[in-house]
């Protein structure tokens, strides 16, 4: 009997971070969502895509929506920030 226990991921989104590193978020076969960092590694006429280690891991779909919440609120602040001091 064989019992296959990793968990399978499904890609739901990617955004690049820098020239070759990605943020990748994807669905969990065993429950929850993963965010990612993603390295691409160039090998001769092709590209290795490596994930790296310490992923977060989110249960649920709420969690995920708390965290894009917790970006707005930054965001929010970022621009605030900026409108009062215009030469940061």
């Amino acid at each position: 009997m064989v019992f296959d226990s990793k968990a399978k991921y499904n890609e739901l989104g990617r955004v690049r971070l820098t020239n070759n590193k990605n943020l990748v978020i994807s669905s969990r076969s065993k429950g929850g969502y993963t965010l990612a960092q993603q390295l691409e590694v160039p090998d001769g006429d092709t590209t290795v895509l490596v994930f790296l280690r310490s992923a977060i891991h989110v249960q649920d779909r709420q969690t995920l929506a708390n965290i894009r919440d917790a970006i707005n609120v930054a965001l929010d602040q970022i621009d605030d920030d900026d409108e009062e001091d215009p030469d940061c």
